[in-house]
């Protein structure tokens, strides 16, 4: 989770290391889907 924007994070590489961004603010329903794709994986 990032306060930095999607513009900012993928040009440093950054999604590589972590794998899921999610850009702050968000809304519950999105950060429950999230949380429950990093968990299927």
């Amino acid at each position: 989770m990032s306060g930095y924007s999607y513009e900012i994070i993928k040009n440093q590489d950054v999604l590589e290391q972590i794998g899921v961004y999610i850009q702050k603010p968000v809304k519950s329903d999105i950060l429950l889907n999230k949380i429950r794709e990093v968990l299927d994986q």
